[in-house]
């Protein structure tokens, strides 16, 4: 299938590693022209020369900090004088520190509104111009299966995960009369540096004695048994990136093995 990628200028944020650099490789191999961005210039670095190598396709990229408003508006301009509009904007984040609700403070709860939902929505204002004037637009939230099923230990996430969802429902509204497409994309447990934290910290707690008996209780709940690969993700987010996929909107798409047990 052509999903009509060839050409497409695409944002993706978070995407040195895990499941930004899965979607970042998708889009590239489907032809796009993938500018990324991340907080580590050497994870950049290491990012560009391996998306290029399996790509064909060298992307740009640029540092950006997703808790520091500045840091993002300079990004959006580093963009836009490069590379004028895009046509493509993946948000992913990455996730906050694990924690249970005590466990947490206010500057907990002000760390993870600034990284999983206003950097979001400043990165949507930055780019949305460009979309309408050209009439055509994909957005594609990266959030987590917590948006829909909360998970322990993540309470954090949990809450600010369902908020950007409720974003992105309201927008796919707002834009559909200008050609602008918003899904989200709610990935359940995935090969990433960010679930090894969460192992980490589930061993540190007591939860559990080793990484091998962590993934196997998992594995246990998801019936696929097994975890998921974050290239395998990141063609589903081509695909909603894509023409493609042109009548689905204010969609949270679960990417979880089945895991999740709700009905709708």
């Amino acid at each position: 299938m052509d999903l009509g990628l060839a050409d497409r200028r695409a944002v993706v944020t978070a995407a040195s590693s895990g499941l930004g650099l899965g979607a970042a490789l998708a889009l590239a191999r489907e032809g796009a022209d993938v500018i990324i961005g991340s907080r580590s210039k050497e994870n950049l670095s290491n990012a560009t020369e391996r998306i290029a190598r399996e790509s064909g396709k060298t992307p740009r990229a640029f540092p950006i900090d997703l808790t520091d408003s500045e840091s993002i508006a300079a990004f959006i301009d580093d963009v836009r004088n490069v590379v004028g509009h895009i046509d493509i904007l993946v948000t992913n984040t990455g996730g906050p520190p694990a924690k249970r609700f005590e466990e947490c403070g206010a500057g907990d709860w002000d760390d993870a509104y600034r990284l999983l939902l206003a950097s979001v929505g400043a990165l949507i204002r930055g780019f949305l111009p460009g979309m309408r004037e050209s009439g055509w637009g994909r957005i594609v939230c990266i959030t987590s299966m917590a948006a829909k099923e909360p998970v322990e230990n993540l309470v954090l996430s949990n809450s600010l995960r369902a908020a950007v969802t409720g974003l992105a429902k309201t927008l796919c509204r707002e834009l559909a009369p200008d050609g602008i497409l918003v899904n989200t994309v709610g990935p359940g447990f995935h090969d990433t540096p960010a679930l090894e934290r969460l192992i980490d910290k589930l061993i540190a707690q007591g939860a559990a004695g080793s990484r091998g008996e962590v993934l196997d209780g998992w594995c246990r709940d998801v019936p696929l048994n097994r975890i998921g690969d974050p290239e395998a993700f990141g063609r589903l987010v081509a695909f909603l990136a894509s023409d493609a996929c042109d009548y689905l909107t204010g969609q949270n798409v679960l990417v979880d093995g089945g895991r999740s047990r709700g009905t709708f």
